[in-house]
């Protein structure tokens, strides 16, 4: 139990340093992806709509953090992160959804981390990721 949750927090504290470098002097594209970004995510067009409009609204848009795609919405709700996760996990393989221990819900396997802030939640270095802030890292096969 105790390696089960120290391995879970690994990715959740990687995604935790990439929301802070959001908002940060690293601004949101919230345009249509770049070659550059779909080769970060490993996705194709058509995948990275099919993410994108998971999250039925809200989104928020997309940068390159670490060589790895991110991937933003705000103002989402638990059905929104379901819905991410269900489409995420049928690209990328599968895994339980999680409970952290700062009120956040993630998903997660070798090649994603998706979280989903219940409640605010403060980061690192100082600043927050705002409650209802869906986040999702992609990278590549």
């Amino acid at each position: 139990m105790v390696k089960s949750k120290f391995l879970l927090g690994i990715p959740v504290l990687v995604l935790v340093f990439g929301m802070s470098m959001t908002g940060h002097g690293q601004s949101l594209n919230s345009g249509a992806p770049t070659a550059a970004a779909l080769a970060a995510g490993g996705l194709t067009q058509a995948q990275f709509n099919q993410i994108r409009n998971a999250g039925a609204g809200g989104f928020q848009g997309w940068q390159i953090s670490r060589g790895s795609l991110l991937m933003v919405w705000a103002g989402r709700t638990k059905a929104n992160f379901t819905a991410v996760a269900s489409v995420v996990a049928g690209l990328r393989g599968g895994s339980r959804i999680d409970d952290g221990d700062n009120g956040e819900l993630f998903v997660h396997n070798n090649f994603y981390t998706l979280v989903f802030n219940t409640r605010n939640v403060s980061l690192p270095g100082g600043g927050q990721s705002p409650a209802r802030r869906l986040e999702l890292v992609i990278k590549p096969w």
